[in-house]
């Protein structure tokens, strides 16, 4: 009897191991995959901040000309420099102001300058 009563708190105790390992097992499933999702949420933030971060600290412009001078002194237009340091597309116009000076003989007087996309 006493080999019977101890087959069956074995067969018990079997029992719970695989319940406790089945458990453990969705445990470790569950953090690996939270761990992946931390990841690729650090990778896309660190992505989202180097395109922040592209265009930083002090830019030397000219004060006539308004280039801007690159890491290895070269003057480029402000609109190619921007350009190629972030995600900007420009589309010129002109002010009321310049239009005055520039078509001074057509007497431009609209609000909004005529623009075309570069």
């Amino acid at each position: 009897m006493f080999q019977r009563n101890r087959s069956h708190i074995c067969f018990f105790c079997a029992q719970i191991s695989l319940a406790e390992n089945q458990r453990l097992f969705e445990d470790i499933t569950e953090r690996v995959l939270i761990e992946k999702d931390r990841e690729r949420l650090i990778d896309e933030f660190q992505d989202a901040l180097a395109k922040v971060m592209k265009i930083s600290g002090f830019l030397p412009i000219c004060a006539s000309c308004k280039r801007i001078r690159d890491d290895q002194g070269n003057w480029n237009q402000i609109e190619s420099y921007i350009s190629e340091h972030s995600e900007i597309d420009f589309s010129h116009g002109i002010c009321p102001e310049c239009a005055q000076k520039i078509y001074k003989d057509l007497n431009y007087a609209g609000s909004r300058s005529p623009s075309c996309s570069v």
